[in-house]
């Protein structure tokens, strides 16, 4: 792929303009440019109206689009009606010709008697930045004040035959992660039904009650700047996967108000949530696991987080840390410690089994596992006093086991994949220094550092790892994504071979191929950001989803020719 040509047509369908004050008729005050897509056609008139009638997959009705002149001035602007009518009333003296822009184009569009295969010149841009503004809250992108939104953390799960469901954190007002300040933080999702080459327009995937305004019913801060004692005042920091068992998709989020304000058990600001989709259905909604009694479509976030607790004390996952001795119940457990939370990115599913069958730890195929992160009550060292480890579920999340705590302390935002024997490979990053740790469990429960031990360089930022197929000897393959530089930038791809073939490599769990050998996701700055996730596609297609400069953005690589290196 010839990437700088790429970026180059990009380019020319989607122009990087400032920001757009829209009408406040429900339309966003903030709307960009760089979100829609500029139709290849001159729009000239004599009058002060121009009207056109628009057909095709790509056009529904209260679709906003805009006219803009040639220096990239909008002059007009106005959304779909019935029947694909568009028109819009142009001032007096505007500069002609000009360029009619649609926003959340997924599809082809037809003007009049000609047609756009918008679907064909999307699918030139690698990187498809899905550009989730709030519709009719007013959310302020001016520069130095602290209130501005972003989309964040990754989550990426595909069912196999051409649906893939990306969610991500909508951050409605403050740019900090969950707890840091009043973020006002939802999921927001997109769906596409043909392996990520198109996606659906931007929608909330899990909308909970956040701090809003109610003048305008946006999303805004705590006007005393206090902590609220909301339970559900924001959800963030997804881990998705999809279970073939189940024909569903899960996503896991922390709940309430992040491990920064986590005060104990009883505490009300901080939980973990559960939500699961049907798959196949494009509209289908999210709907909690554990559902609160007041409200069934939310998240009780209290029981979920108590399960994972009682399974943490019953595997014993404190094992070897003195200062865990006292603990003696699940509830203690939650007592000592600052909060747990899943990933973030993707989980997997089994697809061998784990011991015999009735024994009490085994571990059936089709088990679904998430990577989660544990952290030590004390303030001191954060974020460093934190244990990796993973939980998993048979029954579509009602009972959960959990493994033990990796040996390391500060691993943490792991995740996890599984190897052609059956055993597990983790990768965490290390919040101490620039590298990423290596784990193998053989049997659901330990984990032990492999030979390979850590990688470097690493940057302190989340990473992901998927197998992408089998090479000609019919050992899998993994493709491994992480920062490597400093300011989280060269987004790269890493590669590996299978080692459980070999008893003499078995332990290493996977050999990486030379760090040479890697691929550039991203070169330019991410703004600090770069969490991603991975999913395979059909055809040898990988799906990759990442963050940079507080938006999202997804590409299809094929790495057909890497299977064999």
């Amino acid at each position: 792929m010839n990437r700088s040509l790429t970026w180059m047509a990009a380019a020319a369908l989607a122009l990087q303009l400032g920001s757009v004050a829209w009408a406040a008729d429900g339309v966003p005050m903030h709307a960009t440019l760089k979100e829609g897509v500029t139709l290849p056609m001159p729009v000239k008139t004599t009058g002060t109206t121009w009207s056109q009638r628009l057909s095709g997959p790509g056009i529904f009705v209260g679709q906003r689009a805009a006219l803009h002149d040639a220096e990239g001035n909008i002059v007009a602007k106005a959304r779909v009606g019935q029947g694909g009518q568009l028109t819009f009333q142009l001032p007096v003296g505007a500069k002609q010709p000009l360029a009619l822009v649609l926003f959340d184009v997924m599809g082809a569009v037809s003007v009049g008697t000609s047609t756009f295969p918008v679907q064909g010149m999307l699918a030139i841009d690698p990187a498809v930045d899905f550009g989730h503004e709030p519709w009719g809250a007013n959310i302020s992108r001016a520069p130095g004040n602290g209130a501005h939104s972003q989309y964040r953390i990754p989550a990426l799960a595909t069912n196999g035959r051409g649906e893939v469901v990306a969610v991500y954190d909508v951050r409605w007002h403050f740019n900090g992660d969950l707890g840091r300040g009043i973020a006002s933080i939802d999921l927001g999702e997109n769906i596409s039904m043909d392996g990520g080459h198109t996606w659906c327009a931007p929608r909330l995937a899990v909308d909970v009650p956040n701090v809003k305004d109610p003048r305008t019913n946006a999303r805004t801060a705590n006007p005393n700047g206090k902590p609220f004692a909301a339970a559900d005042l924001d959800i963030g920091d997804p881990c998705a996967v999809f279970s073939p068992k189940d024909n569903a998709y899960f996503v896991m989020g922390l709940t309430g108000g992040g491990l920064a304000a986590y005060g104990g058990p009883n505490n009300p600001n901080n939980g973990l949530a559960l939500y699961r989709r049907t798959a196949g259905v494009a509209k289908a909604d999210w709907k909690p696991v554990h559902p609160r009694r007041d409200n069934p479509s939310l998240a009780d976030n209290a029981v979920l987080e108590r399960k994972i607790f009682d399974a943490l004390y019953a595997a014993d996952a404190h094992h070897g840390d003195p200062r865990m001795e006292t603990v003696n119940s699940g509830k203690e457990f939650c007592r000592r410690s600052r909060g747990i939370l899943q990933g973030p990115g993707h989980g997997m599913v089994t697809t061998k089994p784990h011991g015999k069958p009735g024994a009490q730890d085994f571990i059936p195929a089709g088990t679904v596992v998430f990577p989660m992160q544990w952290f030590f009550e004390t303030r001191k060292n954060w974020p460093c006093q934190s244990y990796a480890f993973a939980v998993y579920t048979s029954d579509g999340g009602k009972s959960w086991k959990s493994t033990r705590f990796v040996p390391d302390m500060s691993s943490q935002e792991n995740s996890i994949v599984e190897l052609d024997d059956g055993s597990w490979h983790m990768i965490a990053k290390c919040a101490k220094a620039g590298q990423r740790y290596h784990y193998r469990s053989t049997d659901g429960l330990t984990w032990e550092r492999t030979p390979y031990g850590v990688t470097k360089p690493s940057q302190c930022v989340q990473g992901s790892i998927v197998n992408i197929g089998k090479d000609k000897q019919g050992r899998s393959r993994y493709a491994m994504a992480y920062s490597r530089t400093g300011g989280r930038g060269e987004l790269m791809l890493y590669f590996g071979t299978d080692a459980t073939h070999d008893p003499a490599t078995a332990a290493n769990g996977i050999l990486w191929d030379d760090p040479s050998s890697a691929l550039m996701i991203h070169q330019a700055s991410t703004g600090g950001y770069s969490y991603n996730s991975l999913c395979m596609l059909k055809d040898g297609i990988l799906g990759i989803l990442y963050e940079a400069n507080r938006h999202i953005y997804f590409l299809r690589e094929d790495v057909r020719n890497r299977l064999n290196h």
